[in-house]
């Protein structure tokens, strides 16, 4: 009888142990998922934030009207896949191309080099919304 009781506490023990380890590799899963999720909702607000300031320097820059209504139209519907979740950028990806668009448009002066490194940046950008 001694043996009983001796294999139905180990039992009891074992079975503790896995539903706490059950438990605590559920609660950081679900943790995993709610970071990942807060993360990237506040990386999409950053990337449309920074959008949307583009579009008003590309309006006060000097740059061509047909091009600045391209860019503008182009912008907008990056500004509308980013809210809409249809985008694959990592946060260093992001600042690389934030970097590259605040040095065109920073001054206002749009020159004919910017201006063809603005469209392949748009390009670049897009590209990671197919």
């Amino acid at each position: 009888m001694e043996t009983d009781r001796a294999g139905g506490c180990g039992t009891a023990l074992a079975t503790g142990v896995i539903a706490g380890a059950t438990a605590v590799l559920t609660g950081f899963a679900l943790m995993t998922a709610i970071c990942y999720s807060g993360w990237t909702a506040f990386l999409r607000f950053g990337i449309g934030t920074d959008i949307t300031e583009y579009s008003e320097q590309i309006r006060a820059s000097d740059l061509d009207p047909d091009t600045a209504e391209e860019v503008l139209q182009r912008l907008t519907e990056l500004r509308r896949k980013v809210r809409n979740h249809d985008v694959d950028v990592s946060l260093l990806r992001w600042i690389d191309h934030d970097e590259v668009m605040e040095g065109i448009l920073e001054d206002g002066r749009v020159t004919e080099l910017e201006r063809v490194a603005l469209l392949n940046e748009l390009d670049e950008m897009e590209a990671w919304t197919e």
